[in-house]
């Protein structure tokens, strides 16, 4: 299945609008709804309270349904070679992060950052099942999909990718 997201607003390849994601103000929370507008379910970054260094083995991706159901989760991880706990936090920059490790569908997938612009999504067998690419100039994505997911879940693999790329991004006190 083919698909774009173009200003937060998940289209099918026939240019029906199916899903929207809204960013809540001033926090990583995003809200996702149908087409009709009906919230259907929210994505955050969970992160253990205590921990300020910004090790991502502290945090969760989440996706939960309007009951608080978890419809999937990701843990972020560092980039080979990459993790502080292995070799030691960077002096001028952050340890990269490019990717994560999500449960959709009582299956572990893993969803790859290439690079700003470009996101994988792949399953146990390392068959890509899911594609994320930044349209250019025209702006927006393009989702290619070969599992049947719904527009929701859609958006919230796609906010997962979102948070996985603010994890490089430089922080200004």
């Amino acid at each position: 299945m083919k698909y774009r997201l173009m200003s937060g607003t998940l289209y099918s390849d026939k240019n029906e609008p199916l899903a929207t994601i809204h960013q809540e103000f001033c926090t990583q929370e995003k809200q996702i709804s149908t087409a009709d507008g009906k919230h259907t379910c929210h994505t955050s970054v969970l992160s253990d309270r205590n921990d300020f260094s910004g090790d991502v083995h502290h945090k969760k991706y989440i996706c939960t349904d309007e009951s608080g159901s978890a419809l999937l989760s990701a843990d972020p991880e560092y980039r080979e070679h990459e993790d502080p706990s292995e070799a030691g936090w960077p002096v001028n920059r952050m340890p990269v992060v490019d990717h994560a490790v999500v449960n959709m569908f009582g299956t572990q997938y893993c969803l790859v950052m290439e690079n700003s612009g470009r996101y994988i999504l792949s399953a146990p067998g390392g068959k890509n099942v899911l594609s994320i690419i930044h349209r250019g100039l025209k702006g927006g994505w393009n989702l290619d999909s070969s599992l049947r997911i719904s527009p929701e879940i859609l958006c919230g693999i796609f906010s997962f990718c979102r948070y996985i790329e603010q994890e490089n991004e430089f922080l200004i006190v």
